[in-house]
C-alpha cells in the first residue's frame, strides 16, 4: 500500500502542475505536462501486484488525459491561427493607411539662383545659326584669317650617341690648348691674357715686359 500512497502524492503535485498551465492558457506547457502524467501512470499500470480494479481506473484516467490533450492542441491551433489573423489584419490596416504616391516630383527651383539671369544666358538655337551666317557675311576689303594648325611632334634626334669617357678627354685637351697663359692687371688686379696690349677690364695699355 505505502508504493500506492508515494503513487497518489506524486500524481497529485503533477496534475496541480498541469492545471497550472491550463488556468493560464500555456497550452504547449500544459501538453507537455499531461504528456508526463500519463506516461508516469502508464509505467505504474505495469506493476504485476496492483489491483485491477485500480489499475482500470488508472487507465481510464490515461484515456481522458489523452482526449485532454486533443482539445488543448485545437485550442492552440486556433490561437495560433487568431494571432495570423490578427497579424494579417494589422498589415492589410497599415497598407490602407499609407498615403497615395504621388504620380511625379515637382521639380524645385534652386532659390540662389537668380532667375532673371537664366534667360540671359540661354540661346536658342535660331539665335546660334543666325550667329554663324552673320560671321560669314565679311564686308568688302576684310578677309576671313583662319587660325594655323599647327603639328606637334616630338622630334628625336638621329644617330645621337652618348660621349665617352675618351671623347671627353680629348676634348678638355683641346681646350686646354687653344687657352693661352693668363696675369694679373697691375691697375686693376684683372684676369687678362699674358699678351694682351690693352686691359680688357680697365683700358690701361700694358707692356709685355
Amino acid at each position: 500500500m505505502s508504493h500506492i500512497v508515494t503513487f497518489n502524492e506524486k500524481l497529485k503535485d503533477l496534475v496541480d502542475k498541469a492545471k497550472g498551465y491550463d488556468n493560464l492558457k500555456n497550452y504547449k506547457k500544459s501538453i507537455k505536462a499531461w504528456i508526463e502524467i500519463s506516461e508516469f501512470c502508464l509505467q505504474f499500470t505495469k506493476n504485476p501486484k496492483m489491483d485491477i480494479t485500480y489499475k482500470n481506473m488508472l487507465v481510464k484516467k490515461i484515456r481522458n488525459i489523452i482526449n485532454h490533450v486533443k482539445s488543448l492542441k485545437l485550442k492552440m491551433q486556433q490561437k495560433e491561427q487568431r494571432i495570423i489573423e490578427l497579424e494579417e489584419d494589422k498589415i492589410s490596416t497599415l497598407i490602407n493607411d499609407l498615403p497615395e504616391t504621388p504620380t511625379s516630383d515637382p521639380e524645385t527651383l534652386d532659390s540662389s539662383v537668380d532667375n532673371g539671369t537664366i534667360k540671359d544666358d540661354i540661346i536658342s538655337s535660331d539665335q546660334k545659326v543666325k550667329s554663324v551666317q552673320e560671321s560669314k557675311n565679311i564686308p568688302n576689303g576684310f578677309k576671313q584669317i583662319k587660325p594655323k594648325k599647327y603639328d606637334f611632334k616630338t622630334i628625336i634626334p638621329k644617330n645621337k650617341t652618348k660621349p665617352t669617357v675618351n671623347s671627353e678627354k680629348e676634348s678638355q685637351k683641346k681646350e686646354n690648348k687653344l687657352k693661352k697663359p693668363t696675369r694679373s692687371c697691375p691697375f686693376c688686379g684683372g684676369e687678362i691674357v699674358i699678351d694682351e696690349k690693352i686691359c680688357s677690364h680697365c683700358g690701361t695699355p700694358l707692356s709685355n715686359g
